[in-house]
């Protein structure tokens, strides 16, 4: 996951726009497609399960250390997130935790030690966090604290948001279009259209999202193409085109729609996602 948490911390540093493009482009290029299906799924904000409430995770750090209520609710107050707040404490609280607590679960005990061997983000998302989410209360309990004091202080805000299913990163939508497109030498309406059959967190998703651009169309079955979205007219952009490179169409009131007739027949779907 150490790549991933890197690519988190350089775009939390940055406000411009094309270093945030160029920086999750290099990460894409490079990326295994294991991780790389993960890492678009949280950037695009599809995957925000909550496995642990931040109320949980509060109980056991106070559970671990001595820090009495009125004084985590006045950091609380001034954080406003308790998955932050526990990961902002930590470090003052660990020495009160002596050594790892005994794990009696043999699979979520080698799953913890396995942690300083670098392990990749999608063993992470796919193993180790699900692991701990369905452990009973008194492993989970133990195995949270095993993990805090095995992971880098650094990264256990990421770990944390991870968790808690708040994970949030300032980048849009249509930047992470942009930094796929620019990896992989791709037009971005090919991959806002390959985007519609939806994110999944497989090796052979992120592949067909990033592959090479197909001389023929295939038939895209019930999967709808990209909606159009009303913005202002920038009349100096159209002057420097011909008309016929023009797409123009009217704004209407309402839900708007795509009625799609292919081989396997009639699709009419809402821009909210929905299929009729």
């Amino acid at each position: 996951m150490e790549g991933f948490a890197e690519l988190f911390d350089a775009l939390d540093r940055s406000s411009g726009t094309s270093r945030k493009i160029d920086l999750l482009a290099t990460y894409l290029s490079e990326v295994q497609p294991a991780d790389g299906s993960w890492a678009l799924a949280l950037l695009l904000g599809e995957r925000r399960r909550r496995l642990i409430t931040g109320r949980k995770l509060r109980a056991i750090l106070q559970a671990s250390v001595a820090i009495p209520d009125w004084l985590f609710e006045d950091c609380h107050s001034h954080v406003g997130d308790s998955a932050e707040t526990v990961c902002l404490l930590w470090p003052q609280l660990r020495n009160q935790v002596k050594t790892p607590p005994d794990i009696s679960d043999t699979r979520v005990r080698h799953l913890i030690e396995s942690i300083i061997e670098s392990q990749p983000l999608h063993w992470w998302m796919d193993i180790l966090l699900p692991a701990l989410a369905s452990s009973e209360e008194d492993v989970q309990h133990k195995a949270m604290v095993s993990v805090w004091l095995a992971l880098p202080e650094r990264r256990h805000f990421l770990f944390n948001k991870l968790l808690t299913g708040g994970f949030r990163i300032g980048v849009a939508r249509g930047l992470v279009v942009k930094a796929v497109a620019k990896a992989f030498s791709l037009e971005e309406t090919l991959i806002l259209e390959r985007l519609m059959g939806g994110v999944e967190t497989e090796p052979e998703w992120f592949a067909r999202l990033t592959s090479p651009a197909a001389e023929k169309r295939k038939d895209r079955g019930a999967i709808p193409y990209p909606f159009f979205l009303a913005s202002p007219v920038q009349a100096e952009k159209l002057m420097d085109q011909p008309p016929e490179q023009w797409w123009v169409e009217w704004k209407w009131d309402g839900i708007r729609g795509q009625l799609i007739r292919r081989r396997n027949g009639l699709y009419l779907w809402s821009r909210g996602g929905r299929t009729y």
